[in-house]
């Protein structure tokens, strides 16, 4: 087969650092996270991330899988990439289609725009010092270097068997010569660069040939010229890596200690004689060439720029897929993941980065027993590999051969190989190294706003449910400003009020709620809650309540005396939050801050005790709200019991009370129709204590009858009514001589159907 030698002229490398990306927010994609998406549902995060939904673990994290090192989409995070030429009739150039940056190539001249700065460069080529022509450009159909493109390469012919090539792949343009003869006299190439500040020249050149042996080239600032002579001690194709590269970030590299007679010097050199950092594959490992006696050592480097996925994720596991280019593992070896960070390896790569004492650690290891050659290589990581993971900046890890790390020196009389080559990010979409990530990640929170209560002239407490946190404790807070009505969400894009937040307080199923004072009589004020953790914030939907007009006094007030206390019970007024009761003996109190204060609270009922029998009380109540007062009031007055004559108040007899005593109804006023029965019974001049025991005993028989219903059997039913009086004379609801009338005439009927 023909070789040809290839003068890989890379002139402009528009890398994809993804940290220079616009931020689009990715927490809201992982809001949408486990709630409705289905699992495999794949999401572009910050940085060209892509991850997909795994599920929800039983901690109420949201597991997800990262897929890191390959763009897919432009700044937006939407459009994807496009990595072809079209041919533009107005300006009669050539110009990319969708890319992280854009160019243009018109006659020989090339131009590049990124991020607002431009470059161009119209290269000139001459052999034995003379100017060569590059005639016309052509589009090539088929991608010379990576079949999974077309349209991408566009290619210019000097004739003498040379061309020039201009290619696109994501983030990247790679110019680059072929060479099918050699040359009749010196190649040199003259870059005639104009850029704008910005583009900075970084990387040494290098060239190498197809036995990976260096090639010496001469420079000249950015002009490369190959000597012949060079060339013909050389094994076609020669490689030429030039520092006419723009980049924002490295994507991998190598850098090697070539041709040295001594191992030792090879593998301890603090700094590399050879680096490659924009070839389609890189050599990883040792040999010894047995005709030159001499040693060689490949150490390799990938970057992944991991810091889209957010400081509040943790990562559980990572898998690094290397694709396999060739197998020369004559010598089985591991490759195994190291790592220098912050320092090393630099970004981007020097040949100061060679040296072994930089690295450490085993992250992951693969033996090239194993290697697969045209798919992809996994390497798992361990729990220290994985632990290297930078989730707010770039993974660098370093490739090295479990022999270098041990300083094992290649033996034997034959050329010995003890190394692989892998594809590199430039061979493009297919190729190039991944991190696929697996990691645990908090979400959004998800809250709703609810109704407000306990509204009045001046305050309300506003409501709001956490229904889900996202993975870790939440602040809440809400918004509120007085709104027009008829309410609507258009009438509340102004939040003029703030609540304090409460930090790291709620979880899901909390109900977040804030008392609102300070607010306007008679007015309408829409509110919203908001909801924030780690990931975010998030706003519920607004609501809107209006505020009590007037604050009036309480009503139904009413007094119920013995011969040394009263009680006193109201419904309270409305708009107000407390009610204020005073007191005073044979005339209504004048004001609020007259008499005596019996009670100033939230209760509806309250108990002045200490009292003189036969005694008449004038008692006076106000509604109460943030310190405001109701205009009116409700009054009441009572006449406490007389007690025997010369002796007061009568003691309690001395006999089993226990028996005969009064009912006491109050043990029930925790039931919801408390108040509502007292009222009732007061309204209808029915002792409160009548009205309880007789509600109590046809409860009693309704449960006693549709017992009987279902079983048709009286025993059943007669001892489940008894259990329930007995319960209710041992609270002191009814008199226990109600047992007595009811277990007599009981026990006979159970005895006869029992017999029966």
């Amino acid at each position: 087969m023909k070789k040809r030698l290839i003068f890989l002229y890379p002139l402009m490398l528009v890398a994809l650092l993804m940290s220079t990306l616009p931020i689009t927010y990715p927490a809201e994609v992982m809001a949408d996270s486990g709630k409705g998406i289905s699992i495999g549902t794949k999401f572009v995060l910050d940085n060209n991330i892509e991850a997909a939904y795994k599920g929800k673990t039983l901690d109420g994290d949201y597991k997800w899988e990262a897929t890191i090192g390959a763009p897919k989409y432009c700044d937006d995070l939407v459009t994807p990439i496009e990595c072809r030429w079209e041919y533009n009739t107005a300006t009669n150039s050539w110009i990319t289609k969708a890319n992280l940056f854009s160019a243009s190539a018109k006659d020989g001249k090339v131009t590049v725009e990124y991020q607002g700065a431009k470059m161009h460069w119209q290269p000139q080529l001459k052999i034995g010092g003379k100017v060569q022509s590059s005639g016309m450009v052509i589009l090539l159909i088929n991608d010379p270097i990576n079949e999974n493109y077309w349209g991408n390469t566009l290619q210019w012919d000097y004739g003498n068997g040379i061309t020039r090539n201009l290619r696109v792949i994501e983030g990247m343009l790679i110019e680059y010569y072929t060479i099918d003869k050699l040359p009749s006299g010196d190649i040199s190439i003259k870059a005639n660069t104009v850029k704008d500040a910005g583009f900075v020249w970084t990387r040494p050149v290098v060239a190498w040939d197809s036995n990976d042996e260096p090639v010496v080239v001469l420079l000249d600032g950015h002009d490369v010229t190959l000597t012949l002579d060079a060339m013909k001690t050389a094994t076609f194709p020669i490689t030429i890596d030039p520092d006419t590269t723009f980049t924002t970030s490295a994507s991998d590299g190598m850098v090697a200690y070539t041709n040295e007679a001594i191992y030792a010097t090879a593998h301890d050199a603090a700094s590399a004689n050879y680096l490659s950092a924009l070839n389609t594959w890189n050599t990883l490992g040792q040999q010894k060439r047995a005709f030159w006696e001499d040693y060689s050592v490949y150490r390799d480097f990938v970057y992944f720029d991991t810091s889209g996925l957010g400081d509040s994720v943790t990562v559980t596991a990572a898998v690094l897929r290397l694709y396999g280019e060739e197998d020369s593992s004559d010598v089985d070896f591991d490759i195994t993941v190291q790592e220098g960070m912050p320092t090393y390896p630099h970004d981007p790569l020097e040949v100061g980065d060679y040296l072994f004492s930089h690295y450490a650690g085993a992250g992951g290891t693969l033996g090239t027993a194993g290697f697969s050659v045209g798919a992809y290589n996994n390497i798992t990581l361990t729990a220290t590999g994985y632990g290297w993971i930078n989730a707010t900046g770039i993974t660098k890890l370093v490739l090295r051969s479990s022999r270098d790390i041990a300083s094992t020196a290649p033996s034997g009389a034959d050329w010995i190989k003890e190394y692989v080559k892998i594809n590199t990010y430039e061979k493009g979409a297919g190729y190039r190294p991944q991190l696929v990530v697996t990691y645990t990640a908090s979400a959004l929170p998800s809250v709703t706003t609810n109704n407000a209560t306990y509204v009045t002239q001046t305050t309300a407490r506003l409501n709001s449910y956490l229904g889900d946190d996202g993975g870790e404790a939440c602040d809440a807070r809400f918004q509120y400003n007085v709104t027009a009505l008829p309410f609507n969400a258009t009438n509340c894009t102004v939040w003029t009020y703030n609540t304090t937040w409460v930090n790291d307080t709620y979880v899901t199923g909390n109900s977040p709620y804030n008392d609102t004072s300070g607010l306007v009589n008679n007015t309408s004020y829409c509110f919203r809650v908001q909801a924030r953790n780690t990931i975010g914030t998030i706003n519920g939907t607004p609501l809107y309540f209006t505020t009590v007009s007037d604050l009036f006094a309480p009503t139904n007030f009413k007094a119920y005396p013995s011969s040394d206390h009263i009680d006193l019970t109201w419904i309270k007024g409305s708009g107000s939050v407390k009610t204020r009761v005073v007191g005073q003996v044979g005339v209504y109190p004048a004001n609020y801050t007259d008499g005596t204060l019996v009670y100033n609270g939230t209760a509806s009922t309250a108990t002045h005790s200490g009292l003189s029998p036969g005694t008449a009380y004038y008692y006076r109540a106000w509604g109460v709200s943030d310190g405001n007062y109701s205009v009116g009031y409700a009054n009441v007055t009572v006449v406490t019991l007389a007690g025997l004559p010369g002796t007061g108040t009568p003691s309690a007899p001395d006999i089993p009370t226990g028996w005969w005593e009064t009912p006491d109804y109050t043990v029930l006023s925790d039931l919801p129709m408390y108040s509502i029965v007292n009222d009732l019974s007061d309204d209808y001049g029915i002792p409160r204590n009548t009205v309880w025991v007789i509600g109590s005993l046809l409860l009693f028989m309704g449960i006693g009858l549709f017992i009987y219903s279902i079983s048709h059997n009286l025993i059943m039913p007669i001892l489940v009514v008894g259990v329930l009086m007995f319960m209710a004379a041992n609270a002191g609801l009814m008199p226990m001589w109600f047992m007595i009338a009811y277990g007599l005439p009981a026990i006979s009927i159970v005895v006869i159907e029992a017999r029966a």
